[in-house]
C-alpha cells in the first residue's frame, strides 16, 4: 500500500472515529433543549422540501428544525398563530405551484417547516415586528443547542447551522 493510499485510510479513520465521538446522541442530527431532531426526521423533511423550495441544504433545513418552536410559539404569544393544518394546506398550495401532482402526505419535519415559515411571515407583518423578531433571536440564541458534526455546528449569534472545516481533509486542487 503506498504512502499516499495510508495517509488516506488514517485520515478517514480519524474522521469517522472523530464524528463519531461528537455525536450527540445515536442518530441525532441536533439536540434542543433536550429535543432530539432525529437523523431521519431532517432526511425526510429535506427531500420533501427539495420540490418545494429548489433544493435547500441539510443544513438550512436542520436550521429551520431548531428554530421552528420558538418562532411558531412567537406566533402564537401574538395573536398570529399558525396550525398543523394551515400549514398543510400551504404546503399543498406550494407542492401545486411546483407543478407536482401527487402531493405526498407530508412528515411532521416538513409540517414544521411550513409552520415556521407561515409564522416567520406572520411575525413579519406586526407593528411590532422589529421588537417581537428581537425578542425571538434572543430566545434562541438562550436555547442548549447540539448538533451533530455530520450537518456543521451550531452558530447561537446567528441562530444557524454553520459548516465545519476539518484541517486535515485537503481543499481541492487547482490547474
Amino acid at each position: 500500500m503506498s504512502r499516499t493510499a495510508i495517509r488516506m485510510l488514517v485520515g478517514a479513520l480519524l474522521a469517522v472515529t472523530v464524528l463519531a465521538g461528537c455525536s450527540v446522541r445515536p442518530g441525532a442530527a441536533a439536540v434542543v433543549d433536550g429535543h432530539v431532531i432525529s437523523q431521519d426526521e431532517l432526511a425526510r423533511t429535506h427531500t420533501e422540501l427539495g420540490p418545494l423550495f429548489q433544493n435547500p441544504s441539510p443544513a438550512q433545513v436542520l436550521t429551520v428544525l431548531i428554530i421552528e418552536p420558538a418562532v411558531v410559539k412567537a406566533a402564537e404569544d401574538n395573536g398570529v398563530g399558525v396550525s398543523a393544518d394551515q400549514a398543510r394546506t400551504q404546503l399543498a398550495t406550494w407542492a401545486a405551484n411546483a407543478g407536482l401532482t401527487d402531493v405526498p402526505d407530508y412528515g411532521p419535519g416538513t409540517v414544521a417547516a411550513a409552520r415556521f415559515q407561515l409564522a416567520s411571515t406572520a411575525l413579519q407583518n406586526l407593528s411590532n415586528a422589529s421588537d417581537v423578531i428581537s425578542a425571538v433571536t434572543d430566545e434562541i440564541s438562550k436555547e442548549t443547542v447540539s448538533v451533530n458534526p455530520l450537518y456543521g455546528a451550531w452558530d447561537a449569534k446567528n441562530a444557524g447551522v454553520t459548516a465545519l472545516t476539518f484541517p486535515w481533509i485537503a481543499g481541492s486542487a487547482t490547474k
